[in-house]
């Protein structure tokens, strides 16, 4: 085999193995906290239409109908953990 040759399988071969290569995980599998790198977001009006930004929930206006975070880009979720000060609310609902 000539040099040309044996270069061009090499780079052919690292070519594939490169297309196959997974990225190695940034946080080795534990749970990654995505709301620091959201917005907190309040919605009110009658078809929870008018949105605002807040720069927390302590921020949110009386009489607000609705909190959550939102993102510049979406966001593939597994696993959705919420704490309250006290018992959890009966309507809420995550959506997506």
């Amino acid at each position: 085999m000539n040099t040309n040759t044996m270069f061009m399988l090499t780079m052919m071969t690292l070519s594939t193995l490169l297309a196959f290569a997974r990225p190695a995980a940034a946080n080795d599998g534990r749970p990654l906290d995505l709301a620091k790198f959201g917005t907190w977001m309040t919605w009110s009006g009658e078809k929870l239409d008018q949105a605002t930004p807040v720069k927390s929930l302590s921020d949110a206006p009386a009489g607000v109908q609705a909190v959550g975070l939102q993102w510049d880009d979406p966001r593939d979720m597994r696993e959705i953990v919420a704490e309250f000060a006290g018992e959890a609310p009966a309507d809420v609902v995550v959506e997506y």
